[in-house]
């Protein structure tokens, strides 16, 4: 009978295994669950035994604890936690309590999209005990009163983009604080950057991610990220300054003034532009216009002269063994239409020897 109730409960525990395992993963209890971009910690004892990563893209070495493009390659795994990850997403990390999973505590700081000045551009920090550290994550920065090359001072709200690259540093070196370290190290390659312009060129500058005058810090293989990688473990792939302030009142209306009068100014360049082209349409329009006028007439004249032509060719053939005078006759009526279809005013017969001045009346002409 208890061999019975034995297997009756090994049956039972099997048919619920997978609930069983998921409950365990929840308490973080010999399995635990993956964290899409992100890392958790296995310890044996208080040592770092080995890391569990879920980063498309991305593998660690077990050995190193880097991070790297994985390309094409696959995270080694034990042939369980290969069925157990691609069925439910958990993994079994050891024997608990001898292997567990570290949790640790993390400074959570986001930045106050309704601040106005650097007293408020920045909200209130939090804390939290967290079990993984995220692979990829933004952390803004305030910093104020940066030194320009004129001595005068400015205030800034920095957003950087960070990527894990050494896993064991930023949580076994600095105990999961390594943004105040990073931080310090970002301010310090600010200063160095601005202490080279005055306030107005720098006023002048793109602050964005893309062409910024920050933008060289995240260079994979600069300087500033070389070493962030050795002391943080950790390197910037994204930068943007996303407010500035300059040191005191009276600059900061000056800026404002300058930002006005920027604005202004291409305000008028922008009409005046459109106005400079609108101008160049109605010219063009109009010459265009005259163009074809000017065509149209010179059609219109073509064909008067071609129907003329036809005309006087048809006299011409008729005139054949005519008398003179009847040529002398018809040779004085198309002079009188060539007159009243020309626009002259005065015709003078016979100009080379008489003197009287004929009057022909406009459109008009002919002997009297």
């Amino acid at each position: 009978m208890e061999t019975y109730i034995i297997a009756l409960l090994l049956i039972i525990i099997w048919v619920l295994r997978s609930y069983i395992i998921r409950a365990l993963a929840l308490l973080d209890i010999f399995y635990t669950f993956g964290k899409s971009n992100g890392i958790k910690y296995i310890e044996k004892g208080d040592i770092l035994d080995h890391v569990i990563m879920e980063v498309p893209g991305y593998i660690v070495d077990q050995k190193t604890r880097l991070i790297e493009k994985s390309n094409g390659r696959t995270q080694q795994l034990s042939p369980r936690n290969r069925r157990l990850r691609d069925k439910y997403g958990i993994y079994y990390f050891g024997f608990y309590p001898f292997y567990r999973v570290r949790q640790f505590q993390i400074t959570k700081q986001k930045e106050n999209l309704r601040g106005t000045e650097p007293s408020n551009w920045m909200a209130p920090a939090t804390t939290e005990i967290v079990d993984h550290l995220r692979f990829e994550a933004p952390r803004p920065y305030v910093f104020t009163d940066i030194e320009m090359k004129d001595r005068l001072t400015v205030h800034l709200k920095i957003i950087v983009q960070f990527q894990v690259v050494n896993a064991y540093i930023p949580l076994y070196v600095f105990n999961g604080n390594f943004f105040t370290q990073m931080g310090s190290l970002l301010e310090s390659a600010v200063i160095d950057k601005l202490n080279d312009m005055t306030l107005g060129e720098f006023m002048s500058q793109n602050k964005g991610e893309v062409g910024g005058v920050l933008s060289h810090l995240k260079d994979p293989n600069g300087a500033f990220n070389e070493a962030l990688i050795d002391l943080v473990g950790v390197m910037i792939i994204s930068i943007a300054i996303n407010d500035y302030q300059a040191g005191d009142n009276e600059t900061v209306k000056a800026m404002q003034a300058v930002a006005l009068a920027i604005e202004e100014g291409n305000a008028k360049v922008e009409t005046a532009k459109k106005e400079k082209e609108a101008g160049i349409i109605k010219a063009e329009l109009y010459k265009a216009k005259t163009d074809i006028e000017t065509q149209a007439d010179f059609d219109r004249q073509k064909k008067l002269a071609e129907a003329k032509g036809v005309e006087i060719k048809q006299l011409v053939d008729n005139f054949k063994g005519a008398s003179t005078e009847v040529v002398n006759t018809t040779g004085r009526i198309m002079q009188a239409q060539a007159v009243r279809d020309s626009k002259l005013t005065t015709w003078v017969q016979n100009s080379d020897n008489a003197k009287p001045v004929i009057p022909t009346g406009t459109g008009t002409g002919g002997e009297q």
